[in-house]
């Protein structure tokens, strides 16, 4: 079974949030900086204990 997380990936536009579960992904929202993103998914992990993965190749 695959595992549930939260995926911060870089697009052209800016950081996507994502709640990710195997191939199905559901959009949560767009940010224009990647401390932005990053504040969020730290955020919805407190509520959710969903882990945070994050690809966006930011440092």
């Amino acid at each position: 079974m695959s595992e549930r997380h939260l995926l911060i990936s870089r697009t052209h536009q800016g950081y996507l949030l994502e709640v990710t579960h195997g191939a199905d992904r559901v959009w949560l929202n767009l940010f224009q900086s990647i401390d932005d993103a990053r504040t969020a998914a730290r955020g919805v992990s407190s509520w959710t204990q969903l882990s945070i993965v994050d690809r966006s190749g930011a440092e």
